[in-house]
């Protein structure tokens, strides 16, 4: 939701509370559908979680479900052009987590982080666009999203390790390794400055540039806190990772309350 809403800012769009929710549940449905799939690794990685509830795939999927058909119809009566973007996560999804030909896209190297960055970047960068087209916009949201989504999900990985490395999942840090994986993340955070420099030639993402210096900074900060060879508490990643989009949100309302 977090995600969306920043998309809608830095399109100078105002935020909608049911295309936000949409955009949500969208999220939160594939989420489970994953939960459903990969009962395996999450045995190995997170035991509590397959004890308590991921044992019972069928009522997974059909809250997936459910919350999926939800989103849809709420962003239909918003606008009918939101549908086939509320979808797109739905057939990336699929081809992430269901053996197609006896191998998903989440067993082969980098096809995890690139999917489900994929994913998030299409979502959050047309949604939006469905109101207001402009290219510029789109390709800057777009690019920061699926680069900030590689980063994450492969610190999500150093932390999956041992599960991923059972089940036969070639992330970036089951094949590279702890310090060559480092090294990638630090590279792909400062490929983030020649971002920078092209988002500030617009002038509603110019608005938020101290925002997304701090993304920078904050960026090396906790990539050098997870990607290190003793690992960090589990409940660290969420916090910084998933967290972050919801600092970066709040830190532009409140660029936009100041100005």
């Amino acid at each position: 939701m977090s995600v969306a809403a920043l998309a809608f800012l830095l399109y100078d769009l105002p935020l909608h509370p049911v295309l936000l929710s949409s955009a949500f549940l969208v999220t939160f449905s594939i989420y489970t559908l994953n939960l459903a799939t990969d009962r395996h690794e999450d045995a190995l990685n997170f035991p509590e979680r397959a004890r308590y509830f991921v044992s019972e795939p069928r009522l997974l999927l059909a809250i997936a479900a459910a919350c999926y058909l939800a989103a849809l119809a709420m962003g239909g009566t918003v606008a009918l052009g939101t549908l086939p973007v509320l979808c797109i996560p739905l057939g990336v999804g699929l081809l992430y987590s269901l053996r197609i030909g006896g191998t998903r896209l989440k067993d082969r190297f980098i096809g995890k982080n690139a999917t489900v960055s994929l994913s998030w970047a299409l979502e959050a960068a047309l949604l939006p666009a469905v109101f207001a087209f402009r290219a510029p916009a789109v390709l800057l949201m777009f690019s920061l999203i699926f680069v900030k989504g590689l980063i994450n999900t492969m610190l999500f990985d150093l932390r999956d390790v041992q599960g991923d490395r059972s089940a036969g999942v070639r992330t970036v840090p089951v094949v590279l390794g702890v310090a060559h994986t480092r090294r990638l993340l630090l590279a792909l955070n400062t490929s983030l400055l020649v971002w920078l420099f092209f988002a500030l030639q617009q002038p509603s993402f110019r608005l938020f540039a101290p925002v997304f210096v701090f993304c920078l900074v904050f960026g090396y900060a906790y990539i050098l806190y997870l990607a290190r060879e003793r690992p960090a508490p589990k409940m660290h990643y969420g916090l910084l990772l998933d967290g972050e989009w919801m600092l970066l949100l709040v830190l532009c309302l409140l660029s936009l309350w100041l100005l």
